[in-house]
């Protein structure tokens, strides 16, 4: 299991397509070193408004009503 404690992006970044980018690429990192899944408790929202919960669940993600997990 990869634990993903934390992931943000300068304010100028946000909005871009770049976190999402980020997604995919620690997705593969975590892959690379053996892992099945990916857990992350998120928090707050997306500069678009959206729950960052929901932005992930829109992406594959699972939630458990707390965190969220992406399987592999």
């Amino acid at each position: 299991v990869f634990f993903l404690l934390h992931i943000e992006l300068k304010q100028a970044d946000r909005g871009h397509g770049h976190g999402g980018r980020l997604y995919e690429l620690l997705t593969e990192i975590a892959r690379v070193i053996g892992c099945d899944e990916i857990r992350q408790t998120p928090s707050g929202s997306t500069p678009r408004g959206e729950l960052r919960m929901d932005y992930l669940r829109r992406r594959g993600w699972v939630s458990d009503g707390v965190e969220v997990v992406k399987i592999f």
